[in-house]
């Protein structure tokens, strides 16, 4: 995924649809506070689920 497709990512599902024009207007620190959330959004969707199965 390359950073604008990061960014536009974050927009779309984060932000309610908002503009990329608009988010490259946020404050750095707005923009870190989504970036670092969609990071572990990621993390947690790429761990590897536990059935029940395996735990029995």
């Amino acid at each position: 995924m390359t950073r604008l497709e990061f960014e536009m990512k974050i927009c779309s599902e984060y932000l309610g649809g908002m503009l990329h024009e608009e988010y490259e207007n946020l404050s750095h620190l707005e923009k870190m506070k989504w970036e670092y959330y969609l990071q572990k959004q990621i993390r947690r969707s790429n761990k590897p689920k536990i059935t029940d199965s395996e735990t029995k």
